[in-house]
């Protein structure tokens, strides 16, 4: 009762059989519709991202960067005028532009309509922080640590360099609308 049974080597034909049995050969693709915004929004948004980083590279001492600020799409594979693959959903800041995917649906509103620098609040769930801003705000601390500190590896780091960048961006701030280490921290970290 307690015999093995005997192990049967399989010839790859019927391997591919077996496996055309129960696996599809041409994957099954569900046709996604991507949101998207008019032009008069999406145009809104590129005015309001334009705004906010000028007031930041202003405030905080910045050299200011090409903002490539644009929809992404899973399905388009052409690259933008700055060069980003419209197929990248991640923000970043390189030295040479800060990308600025604008996802849409990420937030309830992309603009706010009242969007002014700097924010009246610095709570995440206000509607003053779409979050193509928090995203900006983000890629910002990062060019603090290149442009102020020279301490920027590269990358998505977010260990003591990025942490005194953010203190420095909270004495700017301070400057002209009181915000907490803390706070500051929370939106461009998003913990």
């Amino acid at each position: 009762m307690n015999a093995k049974p005997k192990l049967t080597k399989l010839s790859d034909s019927e391997i591919q059989r077996i496996l055309g049995e129960t696996t599809p050969f041409a994957p099954q693709m569900e046709v996604e519709v991507e949101e998207t915004l008019s032009n008069e929004e999406f145009g809104s948004v590129i005015d309001a991202a334009k705004s906010d980083y000028e007031h930041l590279c202003h405030l905080f001492g910045l050299r200011p960067v090409p903002l490539d600020v644009f929809l992404p799409s899973r399905v388009l594979t052409n690259r933008t005028p700055l060069g980003t693959p419209v197929n990248n959903f991640t923000p970043l800041y390189d030295t040479q532009k800060v990308v600025l995917p604008i996802v849409v649906g990420a937030s309830s509103k992309m603009v706010f309509d009242t969007l002014v620098f700097p924010p009246v609040s610095w709570d995440t769930m206000n509607p003053e922080w779409p979050r193509w801003r928090l995203d900006l705000w983000h890629e910002v601390v990062h060019q603090v640590e290149k442009d102020i500190f020279d301490s920027w590896e590269g990358g998505e780091k977010h260990g003591e360099s990025y942490m005194r960048a953010i203190k420095y961006a909270v004495q700017k701030l301070n400057d002209v609308k009181p915000i907490a280490f803390e706070d500051l921290r929370k939106l461009t970290l998003g913990a």
